[in-house]
């Protein structure tokens, strides 16, 4: 008797030991597309002479660079509990190795919620914070003598050729003048992370739309990192309908 009673005790042991190891993981690939229109490692493979896209103004254009960063990037169960998956994310378009992120051993619940901020808010985008990252380089932010507020970081570098191929078009995104011209999103997911499953979530960015609704984006040639009226304008567009979760 004592045999099974000690044999059924390892086995609840071994049965919670089982529980606590179930790992159930979440990737989120990061996609871009031109409405529906995949664009594969986005810009190594454009040709720059080739003028593939229209926008709603009647340009057409090309996209040779995409870089950006997304920055708290969280999930929330059904009782609107959120879960940090991490701080800031870098997105290279041209670079694979970053175009996905895998989150392991997440709690046991059901998710319905993901939520992010495009950019870093100005608490965040602060001047020199990621000098170790191997992004500051790429998207630091200058200072302006106009303000004293420190330069922080790009929130996107959208580059390209429009009209002709000698017309090249520079839309970065930041805080031009110490303005937030960041933007958090939410969008609706579903998963239950109840078992050693892997999920996967694609987080689609449709290129055409930061020029398209609600306000049409002329290309220019002129940069936007002194105009705080393009600023606001594409965080507007980026707010409305350019990220959404793709099936």
């Amino acid at each position: 008797m004592k045999k099974i009673i000690l044999l059924l005790v390892i086995l609840i042991f071994i049965a919670c030991d089982k529980d606590e190891k179930i790992d159930s993981s979440l990737k989120i690939q990061f996609s871009h597309t031109i409405d529906d229109t995949e664009i594969f490692s986005c810009c190594s493979e454009v040709n720059p002479d080739s003028l593939i896209y229209t926008n709603e103004a009647g340009q057409p254009f090309n996209i040779l660079t995409l870089k950006y960063i997304v920055s708290n990037l969280k999930i929330y169960d059904t009782n609107n509990k959120e879960y940090l998956l991490k701080d800031v994310h870098y997105v290279d378009a041209s670079d694979t190795e970053n175009l996905s992120v895998t989150f392991n051993d997440l709690d046991i619940k059901n998710y319905n919620k993901l939520s992010f901020t495009f950019g870093l808010n100005q608490i965040e985008n602060i001047d020199i914070q990621y000098l170790n990252e191997n992004w500051h380089n790429s998207m630091f932010w200058p200072n302006n003598s106009i303000t004293t507020q420190p330069g922080g970081y790009h929130y996107m570098k959208l580059e390209g050729f429009f009209d002709t191929i000698s017309q090249s078009y520079r839309c970065h995104t930041g805080p031009t003048f110490g303005g937030d011209y960041s933007f958090e999103l939410e969008l609706p997911i579903e998963f239950d992370a109840n078992q050693n499953e892997k999920h996967q979530i694609i987080l689609n960015m449709n290129m055409l739309n930061w020029f398209n609704t609600p306000n049409i984006y002329f290309l220019t040639s002129n940069g936007i990192m002194d105009n705080p009226t393009a600023q606001e304008n594409l965080k507007e567009n980026g707010l409305n309908n350019v990220f959404s979760i793709k099936e």
